[in-house]
């Protein structure tokens, strides 16, 4: 064997134990930084993700509250809108055939026998003396004619109203002196019916 065999076979040693003395251990150091890199950008999207997904339940959040805010003033404003609720009744009263002859904002109820919830003391307080918000009524009288089944259709649409219209006061007296009656198996009465809202002062 040549001095020039022993030399290149040398070399070849030498290379072998290079690249895994050497190269070998960079190379997987390699690897593994490319592993971290990839790491870090997963963990980077899945933050992203997870702030964009908080941004969203955030948002949602605040628009429910403005919602159940908005729901709550509609069912419970700070003053009732005496004009805005007669116009309701009206057109729920159309809604369910009756003719409305005349409305008004009722009388104070209770001098008439009516009941009224009982609020405790002066209503605006509770027993440690703190002071609560204040639940006003407002009552309007309606004088209309229709059907029975009417009126019983205009009470089932009241109970689906977006704010309280509660029935206090019901009379009625029979419509027979009307000529003209259509369905005489249906027969028309003057209904006097007394519908009572709330304000909530806050």
């Amino acid at each position: 064997m040549g001095y020039k065999t022993i030399s290149q076979i040398l070399m070849v040693i030498a290379s072998l134990v290079l690249v895994f003395a050497l190269i070998m251990p960079k190379w997987e150091d390699i690897k593994r930084l490319q592993g971290e890199v990839e790491d870090y950008k997963r963990a980077i999207a899945n933050i992203d993700q997870y702030n964009n997904e908080l941004q969203r339940l955030l948002n949602e959040k605040e628009n429910l509250g403005q919602n159940n805010a908005q729901k709550l003033e509609t069912y419970l404003p700070n003053e009732v809108d005496v004009p805005v609720v007669m116009s309701d009744i009206e057109l729920i009263a159309k809604m369910a055939g009756m003719k409305v002859l005349s409305m008004a904002q009722a009388d104070d109820l209770e001098e008439r026998g009516i009941y009224q919830a009982n609020t405790g003391g002066n209503g605006n307080e509770t027993e440690e003396g703190a002071d609560m918000p204040e639940l006003s009524t407002v009552d309007v009288s309606v004088r209309m004619v229709g059907t029975y089944d009417g009126l019983k259709k205009m009470l089932a649409t009241l109970f689906l109203n977006k704010y309280p219209l509660v029935p206090v006061e019901l009379k009625f007296a029979s419509k027979d002196v009307i000529e003209n009656v259509a369905d005489p198996d249906n027969p028309l009465f003057d209904f006097a019916l007394v519908l009572r809202t709330y304000s909530f002062s806050r």
